[in-house]
Order: structure tokens, then sequence, then C-alpha cells
């Protein structure tokens, strides 16, 4: 189930702007939501077969 959250940008001049470290700040909590499922879907400590990478 998808959520919404609706929130406003700072006022800026004409132009493009980077956005992202802004709305990041709105959304944290569903970053860290979503990163608390998936390590629960699918764990790191996970007996891999594949382990080209290291834990982040």
């Amino acid at each position: 189930m998808g959520w919404q959250k609706t929130f406003t940008l700072a006022r800026r001049s004409k132009g493009c702007h980077l956005v992202t470290d802004e709305v990041l700040t709105q959304i944290d909590a569903g970053l860290r939501d979503m990163d608390m499922a998936l390590d629960k879907i699918v764990p790191e400590d996970l007996n891999w077969l594949h382990t080209d990478e290291g834990p982040e």
C-alpha cells in the first residue's frame, strides 16, 4: 500500500534548482521504514551464495 505526503518547497528564483536534500528531510521516516522492511525481507546476514559485495 502506497503513501502520500504533501509539503511545500522553499521559494526560489526562476531557474533549475536541486531540491533533493529538502525533499529527503520531509520523507526521512518513510526511508527508515523502507530500510527496516527490506532488512526484514532480505536480511544482510542471510547465507548468500554470491558475496561479491560486502555490507553497506
